[in-house]
Order: C-alpha cells, then structure tokens, then sequence
C-alpha cells in the first residue's frame, strides 16, 4: 500500500496581516522551531511517514508554486497547481485524481500548510494509526484535544469506537459542529466528547473521489473527466474553464457532514493553527511569560502582549496590556490582543487600490507598460533558450567571460562573476 501526503498552501493568512500579505504569504512565515516556515515543518512532520523520494506533494495556486516548490526543494512533477482557490474539497479532489492516475489503491494525507505541532513524533504516531484505518475504507480526520473552549474552531463530536491500530482507538464521527458560541464551547470541552477538527486528513484516493462523486456530482464529473494533459501546460487551459464555472465549497460541508463512514483519532500533539496574532502570541510566548517577542523589545508594566518587529527597529511599551503590536516595513498593526481574528477586513482595507490601466496608457508615450506586460515571457524564453543550448560541460580552456550589456542587462555579468570560477569582464 503506497501512501502520499497532499499539503495544503492556498490560504492566504489575512488574520496574520501585516507580516501576512499575497507576496509572503502564511505558510512562508518563520514561526515553527528551529526558525522553519510554517510550510517547512508540514514537510518535516510528513516526510518521515510517506518517504522524502516522491512522498509529499505540494498543492497550490499558479501564482505561488514556484515561491513554495523552491522553499521545500520539490521537483515540478510534485506540485498540483489549481487553476485558482474553491477551497478545500476541490483542491483535494484535484490532488486525489492526480495521485489516483499514478496508483489507485493509494492512501492520500491531507495537511494545511500553516499549522504549528509541538510534538511531532506523537503526531506521527498518530498519522500512522490513521492511515490504518483509512485502509480499511474510513474517511479518517485528526480530533485535537481541546486546551480551551475556543470558538474558532470547527469541534468534532466522537462515537462509538470501531477499531484499534498501534495502540490509538479509531472512534467513529457521530457530529462535526462549525465554530460554536462561546457557550456551546464550554459545554462541548466539559463534555470530553468533542475535539477540534485541525483539517488533517487520510483516505484512499478511490474513497474521497467516490464520495465527491455522490455528494458533489459536479465535481465529480469533472475531476473524472480530466485527463493526465490536464495537470500540463498543454491541457491546463481546459482544466481552468471547468473549474471556473463551479462553485466553492469545504470538504467538511461538502463531504464529511454528509459521509455515514467518517472515523476519528484522538489527537494530543500541541496543535495550533496560528490562525491570528493572538494565537502566535500562546505559540511564542509559552506557559510561563506573557509577553511575546519577535524582533527588539524594550518595556516597562507590559503583560500579555505580542511585539513582532522589523530588524533593526526597536519597539518600546509602557503600560501596555492585551495588546499585539506588529511592526513592518509596509505597515503598523495595534490591536486589542482579544479582537485579533477581526484584522481580515483591516488587511483588505489597507490593500492599495488597483492601477487604472488606461490612465497610465494615456500617459505612457514610450510603450513602457507593454514592455513590463511582456517581461514574464521574456524570461520564460530566456529559461527555454539556455535550456536548449549546447554548452561546454566544463570552463577548461576558457580564461575570462565577457558579458556585453547596459543598465540592468549587466547584472547577468555579476551575477556570473560569483558564480563562476574563472574571470567575469561586465
């Protein structure tokens, strides 16, 4: 039985804004141990389970894949690239096709790119016992056990237990709820029946694309209709009209609220999806301070407050409590340290307004905007004719490399003279 983990990187992080933005998004943030992105330690906790050669794919949009494929050093043929975001039960239909293509009895791991575990080696174990049972036909979610009554969690209400694997009891799914009241939250952790759903999941890639088939029959048509072409240049364009014209839609909404064969492992590993800057600041600061820092931080009668600062600038409180202050060069964010998850409409506030092109046409006598339009497939060309040419197979003979060029065609020359072992004359 093969078995492959999907991670999943198309969130955008807005709650993390404004060290969170479209360029640098919340996967790419250093916030695990070690100083390793959030995406990084998803590979770590992964890899050792499903194996580093052709093990872990990576899925994600057009627009981050390459960013997010070079962070984690994956070949091309290990990303799956959606069209664009219909979140999650789309993205992990398309993965599941892809992987189904290459081995149908497969069993998928599905994990976010953005969550941070404490113990990973607990975490593994359990992963273990799950793909277990999702060998025996289960659609099988990871329960964390509930620290808090947050109520920004989606719970998970454990049944009856259906079987045992490595010593972890595999519970069926009598309930999910989405995101309760407050009340509801402390009557679902005094229960010690509810955990929170953390969006890891594991099942045979046949098992999730038949339930798609009868539970999101949209979808499953058009995940069936797809073709290995798809997942290429040469097919992508009809993949993105077909996923362009259905609707968005959960894998827990849209699947799992609905399947009568859903099972849980109880999941106690530290788990946090650092979701907000209030939840950075419990994964920084720890049981035993209250103030959390990243960057420099003078202070005086400061308790229970998040300072994150750009290098080289020092952030000084006084007074100061409940409180995230997060320092970029971009922007400034202070905020009641209780009203963190609200900061997704400040980021869009904040975004800067779309150019109006045909403004700028009218006052571009020179063209220049066409060029810039063009400069993406300049590079491209230029990648495929360095690929394609024939060059010697070593710099034997050779004394010194002359690069003729003007302006910032000459980087190419110093770029060269540091990579090179022989002389560069830009």
């Amino acid at each position: 039985m093969s078995v492959y983990a999907v991670i999943l990187a198309g969130g955008r992080g807005e709650r993390l804004w404004p060290v969170s933005t479209p360029e640098l998004p919340k996967p790419l943030m250093p916030l695990a141990s070690g100083g390793r992105t959030l995406l990084q330690a998803a590979y770590d906790r992964v890899a050792p389970v499903v194996g580093v050669d052709g093990g872990v794919y990576l899925a994600t949009d057009e627009r981050m894949s390459e960013p997010m494929r070079l962070a984690l050093g994956l070949p091309r043929e290990q990303v799956i690239i959606e069209p664009e975001g219909r979140n999650t039960a789309p993205a992990i239909g398309l993965a599941a096709a892809f992987l189904a293509m290459r081995d149908p009895d497969a069993v998928m791991v599905v994990t976010p790119a953005d969550h941070l575990v404490e113990r990973e080696d607990a975490f593994r174990s359990v992963l273990r016992a799950a793909i277990g049972a999702a060998a025996t036909g289960q659609l099988v979610t990871l329960g964390i056990r509930p620290t808090r009554p947050a109520t920004g969690y989606g719970y998970v209400q454990r049944g009856e237990p259906l079987l045992e694997v490595e010593g972890h009891v595999v519970y069926r799914v009598a309930r999910f709820t989405e995101k309760p009241n407050r009340e509801t939250a402390e009557r679902y952790v005094a229960s010690g029946e509810h955990s929170w759903n953390a969006g890891v999941f594991v099942w045979r890639v046949g098992r999730i694309l038949e339930e798609i088939r009868r539970l999101l029959p949209d979808w499953g048509a058009m995940l069936d209709g797809l073709s290995p072409e798809a997942f290429t240049g040469e097919g992508r364009s009809s993949l993105a009209e077909a996923w362009t014209a259905l609707p968005s839609v959960s894998v827990d909404y849209g699947v799992l609220e609905r399947s009568a064969d859903v099972a849980m492992v109880p999941a106690d590993v530290g788990w946090s999806d650092v979701g907000d800057w209030e939840a950075v600041w419990r994964a920084l600061a720890g049981d035993m301070s209250e103030v959390a820092v990243r960057g420099r931080h003078v202070g005086q009668d400061t308790t229970r407050t998040l300072i994150w600062t750009t290098p080289g600038k020092v952030v000084a409180t006084l007074g100061v409590r409940d409180m995230a202050i997060v320092d970029t060069p971009d922007a400034l964010l202070i905020t009641d340290l209780n009203r963190t998850q609200e900061t997704r409409s400040l980021s869009r506030a904040a975004r800067p307004p779309e150019p109006d092109w045909d403004e700028l046409r009218g006052h571009d006598t020179e063209g220049m905007v066409s060029v810039l339009e063009a400069f993406p497939a300049q590079c491209r060309d230029a990648l495929a004719r360095g690929a394609a040419a024939e060059l010697p197979p070593t710099l034997e003979g050779f004394q010194r490399v002359l690069c003729a060029g003007m302006g910032g065609s000459g980087i190419t020359g110093d770029m060269l003279g540091r990579l090179l072992s022989v002389e560069v004359v830009p």
